[in-house]
């Protein structure tokens, strides 16, 4: 028996097609400057591969002209990073 598995990007809800060439991966990691100092949010991005894209934590984008743009000029709000993971 086959299974078959779907990815939606997280901004726009398109639906990731096979032949789809043009996706991302990104995730939210913690640095901090130094030691004692406030952690900073540090978002990372690579293009998409299939088997590390199962975590709970990687957001699925698109490789639409808005919705990677649009999904980082959330993420440049700190408020809103927080809600973004």
């Amino acid at each position: 028996m086959a299974w078959a598995e779907t990815f939606h990007c997280d901004v726009c809800n398109k639906e990731k097609r096979e032949e789809a060439e043009d996706w991302w991966r990104a995730w939210k990691e913690t640095l901090s400057p130094a030691e004692g100092e406030r952690e900073q949010a540090v978002i990372k991005m690579t293009p998409w591969h299939g088997f590390l894209a199962h975590s709970a934590d990687v957001r699925h984008l698109c490789g639409r002209a808005v919705c990677t743009p649009s999904w980082i000029a959330g993420c440049s709000r700190s408020s809103a990073l927080a809600a973004l993971f």
